[in-house]
Order: structure tokens, then sequence, then C-alpha cells
């Protein structure tokens, strides 16, 4: 049992380590964009100009792209800390940035879809990958409160 809750935390971890990088390369390569006032280039949506251009891409005057990219180095850098620790607590921070990060996709995917009424991919990409850090964290936490217990003879 004890080797199934190890490798559990293994994959856990080393799939936050990937999807983490992938959120940060993506809201960094907005940022950059951002930054530069370069055009975005949008393969699949037509929206990515709207959804950036529009007022709630930013924070205080600063992309939003940018805070992503932050957050996402955060995981990625905490991920890292656990593999090194294999402290506990930095695996429940890592479930409640999770559910931080689900939270605020939601909210992001509700202005695009019914507020600004565009998709842009990278924010799609974004919102991908938050959601499926949070699901598996919480499936993470599920089998690790739902284990079994031996049984005392």
């Amino acid at each position: 049992m004890e080797t199934f809750q190890s490798d559990l935390k293994k994959w856990v971890i080393w799939t936050f380590l990937f999807l983490s990088f992938i959120g940060f390369l993506d809201a960094l390569y907005l940022t950059v964009k951002r930054i530069f006032g370069s055009p975005i280039t949008c393969y699949i949506f037509e929206g990515c100009r709207n959804v950036t251009d529009s007022p709630y891409a930013k924070i205080f005057g600063i992309p939003l792209s940018f805070f992503g990219a932050a957050f996402y180095l955060l995981l990625f850098i905490f991920s890292i800390r656990y593999l090194e620790t294999k402290n506990i607590k930095i695996l429940k921070l890592l479930f409640y940035l999770a559910i931080f990060g689900f939270l605020f996709a939601l909210y992001l995917l509700i202005l695009q879809f019914f507020v600004i009424k565009a998709l842009c991919i990278y924010c799609l990409i974004s919102s991908f990958v938050s959601i499926s850090l949070f699901i598996i964290s919480a499936l993470s936490a599920f089998a690790e409160n739902h284990r079994r217990k031996p049984v005392d003879k």
C-alpha cells in the first residue's frame, strides 16, 4: 500500500511539473507579446486579440498573462521543492494553489464565453492546464484520504 501512495505522489508531482511548465510557457508567450506590443497569432479561434485587448486582460495595468506566468512558475518551483524535501506541506500548498487556479480559470472562461464573447486559444490552454492541475490534485487527495487502513487482528 505504501508503494502505491509513493507512486501516486511521484505521478502527481511529475504531472504538476509538466503541466505547470506548459502553463508557464503559454502565459510567458502572451506576456512577451503584450510587453513588446507584437500581434498575437491566433490559429484556431479569431478572438485572441479581442480577449487580450479587453479591459479584463490587465490587473493594475499589468497583463493578466504575467500573473499567470508567475503562478505557473510558482507551481513548478514548489513541485521541485517537494521532490527535494518530500515535505507533505508542500503537497497541500500545491493543492490549495490548484484550487485557486481552478476557480480563476472558471472566472476567465465565463468572461470569454459570456462577457467578451470571444475565445483565445492561449487562454483556453491556460484554463485547461489549471483545471487539469486541480482535477489531478483533487483525485490524489481523494486517494490519499480513502486508502485502505490495515485491519487490526
